[in-house]
């Protein structure tokens, strides 16, 4: 882990530095917990996939766009997080390419 993971009040459920098991996923998700911060000893799986600049100027014309898309989403749904990171990756992604 590269930073303690925590629940919702803050309580520690796994020091940094520990590996990851199948064990903890479990119990990371009864307590309600859907991410967690790895550092990886591998290669990226996605040789493609590259780091998106946050302070680039494509990434916060893209944020805008979509933050207007989803703006009658619950934002703090889990579910819908992902889905907005997913597609804010895939607009930048598109931007770039043309």
């Amino acid at each position: 882990m590269a930073k303690d993971v925590k629940d919702l009040s803050g309580r520690v459920l796994l020091i940094a530095g520990n590996r990851l098991s199948e064990n903890h996923t479990k119990i990371f998700r009864s307590w309600g917990i859907t991410e967690v911060c790895t550092e990886s000893e591998a290669a990226p799986k996605d040789p493609e996939k590259k780091m998106i600049d946050t302070e680039s100027p494509e990434y916060k014309k893209a944020e805008k766009e979509l933050q207007d898309l989803f703006r009658y989403t619950d934002m703090n749904n889990p579910v819908v997080k992902e889905m907005f990171q997913l597609s804010l990756e895939r607009k930048i992604l598109k931007m770039s390419s043309s």
